[in-house]
């Protein structure tokens, strides 16, 4: 047992394990969105509630296989408005 726990560490086979199969969707964050939110809120632009009650600055991605829209185009950035 490890001296900064207080219970053994779990073996490969114990340990929970992702779901595995198509499409996989992973949370991120917009690098450019974000300081742009941080910014907006503290210049009093942005209620601080919208941290609680909305998800600024969160993509949602699908996996490279997922994201081929119909168009060809692939996923479009949830601000369009933003440069990146």
């Amino acid at each position: 047992m490890p001296k900064w726990s207080d219970k053994p560490l779990l073996k490969s086979w114990e340990k929970a394990k992702p779901p595995l199969g198509w499409p996989r969707e992973t949370d991120s964050l917009c690098p450019r969105c974000v300081p742009e939110i941080r910014q907006q809120i503290l210049d009093g632009k942005t209620p601080l509630e919208v941290l609680y009650t909305d998800k600024p600055g969160e993509i949602k991605r699908k996996s490279s296989s997922a994201m081929a829209s119909p168009d060809g185009q692939g996923v479009p950035h949830p601000r369009p408005d933003s440069k990146m």
